[in-house]
């Protein structure tokens, strides 16, 4: 079976993965990338030996990075666009439209084909997407996510300090350390939980997916939902196989 490699480059890292069919074998992050003279210089021989290639960016792109994977995989090679072909509807914005949020709803559809999904990333921010059982995407929204609230209030704040999310999460801060990882945690806790009561509402029969770097600080907290580690890159797997099939 023929290999698939996606790279798929966040606000902090790059996350390349190979895939064989529908199945992840190998899935590695790459924190920050310079100018890419040799594709050597950052894909190993497994992920050279890939017969397609996705590329998803919601951060600057390197111009020489993009051009020799043009050069080196050429018609096989994909960028995610506003034009890219998908196999759900929107009528969101596609011009203003994260490449890892729509990867992470056709992910989503992907895994529960005709069921009504939920996909919250967390992540430098929280993304909250809804997807219905007819392959509809209905919207989502965008909160700041754990670590920008830190953040925001020792920046914005006189006094307040900068902290870190690991220690005490009481219920009530007995400090002003506590105080702050409880509000920002718990504070999350309670709008994630909002918005599944929210959709619930909706459908009974909601599928709530979690996924995302920080999503270890809440899940434990949330009941009936589903971690996937992979998602976005699952959407993108998809994606690829979408375009050889339908375009």
């Amino acid at each position: 079976m023929d290999t698939k490699l996606i790279i798929d480059r966040g606000n902090t890292c790059i996350k390349l993965a190979v895939f064989e069919g529908a199945r992840l074998v190998m899935r590695r992050s790459v924190l920050g990338m310079s100018e890419v003279k040799d594709l050597r210089d950052i894909l190993n021989e497994k992920e050279l030996s890939a017969k397609g290639c996705i590329f998803c960016s919601v951060g600057k792109q390197s111009d020489c990075f993009i051009s020799s994977l043009k050069r080196y995989f050429g018609k096989d090679f994909f960028i995610l666009n506003p034009n890219t072909t998908l196999p759900i509807t929107t009528k969101y914005d596609r011009s203003t439209l994260g490449g890892d949020r729509i990867a992470a709803v056709v992910g989503a559809w992907a895994l529960f084909p005709n069921k009504d999904v939920l996909v919250i990333d967390a992540g430098t921010a929280i993304t909250y997407e809804r997807l219905n059982s007819n392959g509809e995407y209905l919207g989502g929204n965008i909160s700041p996510g754990m670590e920008l609230r830190f953040k925001a209030l020792n920046e914005h704040t006189c006094l307040l300090p900068h902290v870190s999310s690991g220690g005490n999460l009481p219920e009530w801060g007995l400090n002003t350390d506590e105080a702050i990882r409880s509000g920002v945690i718990l504070g999350l806790v309670s709008e994630i939980e909002g918005y599944i009561r929210r959709c619930r509402k909706e459908s009974a029969d909601l599928v709530v997916l979690t996924t995302g770097g920080q999503t270890k600080y809440f899940e434990s907290r949330l009941k009936n939902q589903t971690f996937v580690e992979d998602l976005v890159l699952q959407g993108l797997n998809y994606i690829l196989d979408y375009q050889y099939k339908n375009v």
